[in-house]
């Protein structure tokens, strides 16, 4: 599924990041916003999540990025833990020019949101995760 965002790569310590953004309220003469960055489960590029993003309000700046190695993101020199992912994660939000982000993760990107809000304290303003209810047979 293609997206509608603005599709970018990104440079964060030697790592590039496909990142999609879709324009929210920010810009000239509007009061800044924090946007929302959604994090991915395994193996997910930033398209599989152009459903629920194109039912939430468009005043919300959305960002979404293929995680090293997924999608349009190259494989990284080698092996990372969320720690390292985190790092990359608040360095690629410091490059987009944001100091802070509420963050959402699906599945996987839920605990990923977790460690983030955990241990870089000042780069999430809130955090919340979220896995699909399992099909009762």
């Amino acid at each position: 599924m293609p997206t509608t965002a603005e599709v970018r790569t990104v440079a964060v310590g030697g790592q590039r990041l496909r990142v999609a953004i879709t324009s929210g309220p920010n810009g000239p003469g509007r009061e800044p916003r924090i946007p929302l960055l959604l994090i991915n489960g395994i193996g997910a590029s930033l398209e599989a999540l152009e459903p629920f993003v194109t039912a939430l309000d468009g005043a919300v700046e959305v960002i979404r990025f293929d995680p090293p190695g997924v999608g349009g993101s190259p494989l990284p020199p080698g092996p990372y833990r969320f720690t390292g992912l985190c790092r990359l994660i608040a360095g690629m939000l410091t490059a987009l020019g944001h100091d802070q982000a509420d963050v959402l993760g699906i599945w996987r990107g839920g605990a990923v949101a977790q460690h983030f809000a955990a241990f870089q304290r000042t780069g999430a303003a809130g955090w919340c995760w979220s896995r699909p209810r399992r099909a009762r047979r």
